[in-house]
């Protein structure tokens, strides 16, 4: 006996109903209101995938950057900017960007960290604003993006637009309100987010998240075949918004609850990270603090701005005196001489200098940690998350009431 696969139809208010078939998805949760949610196609479109062998491939967000502002925001996270009269405050659990009535008010927010990217896997920011009524001669943009590229979304003067940037030149589409979701608005609070697989050339899609729930593409920019040129210049992206006006005369702003930038990942591990070992050699200390090394994380790579933070993995010491040691790692403490600065090695990031003089006491304590009089330990650090910024300075102090050789 023959038989016909039953098909289903599958209602959506954004977008028209299709036809499918169980020999082609997998369908396994009937909703609330008697609808039929696919588990192979998300709400935009977009297939599962499986590998040769039939094996579902999967993954999950792995978060590079994450903020809220519960309790206002700290100036270690972003570099802000504010200028002729514009702002950047913090109220009920929000950040706030105000332009002020200056005609060249602006206030810029930046992470000061950086989206980790990896080939091959999906990019994501994840955000939610509330945008001011947009008008002529201003404009608000959140989103993942810096000076020269990026991806952002938010009013340019009157229009709400989705933005594509390279190498400072900005590819504009914009966004009819009423096509994305009905009674859609945004000077009502919503979540965006911006998804992107690079490799140079995939595509770059644009959504926001619907009263009941569905994820609703608002634009795509629809890459692949169309360019010989990426379509960014650098995939190491902050977190950013901001808010300007550029003639008009009104308080323009735009406010957050919370932002994540991160990538789809299912090992997380990265295979392009890169591993090099440093060796002071023995030291002999004096009683009081004593600077062992001081390591930098340059500020520019191979002619570029450098966005790579660099990741502490393993300590080794060992220790031989008469009074136990402290050891202690202190970021951006006051340096207070001109330090010598020679490489790791030549494909490093990392700097090193042992003629660095600082002010102790002053910088950003990081971990510390006790050794006998006479002791030794080798430790897997990774976790405790000890990123040196690029830019930014890590010192190894060793503290004792005696002298010893380290």
């Amino acid at each position: 006996m023959t038989t016909t696969p039953e098909e289903f139809y599958i209602e959506s208010p954004h977008k028209t109903g299709k036809v499918i078939t169980p020999t082609h998805q997998k369908l396994d949760v009937v909703t609330p209101d008697g609808r039929i949610k696919i588990s192979d196609i998300d709400s935009v479109g977009r297939a599962g995938a499986n590998s040769i062998f039939g094996d579902k491939i999967v993954g999950q967000k792995v978060p590079s950057l994450s903020y809220q502002y519960n309790y206002g925001y700290r100036d270690r996270d972003f570099i802000v900017s504010e200028l002729n009269g514009g702002a950047v405050s913090s109220s009920n659990s929000q950040i706030y960007l105000n332009t002020g009535i200056d005609a060249a008010g602006a206030a810029k927010a930046s992470s000061v960290g950086y989206l980790r990217y990896i080939p091959g896997h999906e990019a994501y920011a994840l955000f939610t604003v509330v945008y001011s009524i947009g008008v002529a001669g201003s404009y608000q943009r959140a989103g993942i993006y810096d000076d020269d590229d990026g991806f952002f979304i938010g009013y340019e003067g009157s229009d709400f637009c989705i933005t594509r940037r390279r190498a400072g030149v900005d590819s504009r589409q914009v966004i009819d309100l009423a096509g994305v979701f009905q009674d859609f608005n945004p000077n009502m609070g919503n979540v965006y987010k911006i998804s992107f697989g690079y490799l140079g050339f995939a595509n770059i899609t644009f959504e926001c998240l619907a009263t009941n729930g569905e994820w609703v593409t608002i634009g795509r920019f629809n890459y692949p075949n169309t360019s010989q040129d990426t379509h960014i210049t650098n995939t190491n992206l902050p977190i950013r918004g901001e808010v300007a006006n550029t003639g008009n005369t009104t308080d323009i702003w735009l406010s957050s609850g919370s932002v994540s930038a991160g990538i789809i990942d299912g090992a997380g591990t990265d295979p392009s990270a890169r591993a090099y070992t440093y060796e002071r050699g023995t030291v002999a200390t004096l009683a009081g603090d004593n600077m062992l090394v001081a390591l930098r994380n340059i500020d520019t790579y191979n002619g570029k701005e450098n966005r790579v933070d660099a990741l502490v993995q393993l300590l080794s010491a060992a220790t031989e005196g008469n009074k136990p040691v402290k050891w202690s790692i202190v970021f951006n403490p006051t340096v207070t001489n001109t330090p010598t600065w020679a490489k790791v090695d030549a494909d490093s990031i990392i700097e090193y200098s042992t003629d660095a003089t600082i002010t102790y006491g002053t910088g950003i304590p990081g971990v510390s940690w006790n050794m006998a009089k006479a002791d030794s330990f080798f430790e897997d650090v990774e976790g405790l998350g000890g990123r040196i910024r690029p830019g930014d300075i890590a010192v190894v102090v060793v503290s004792s009431t005696g002298a010893s050789e380290t």
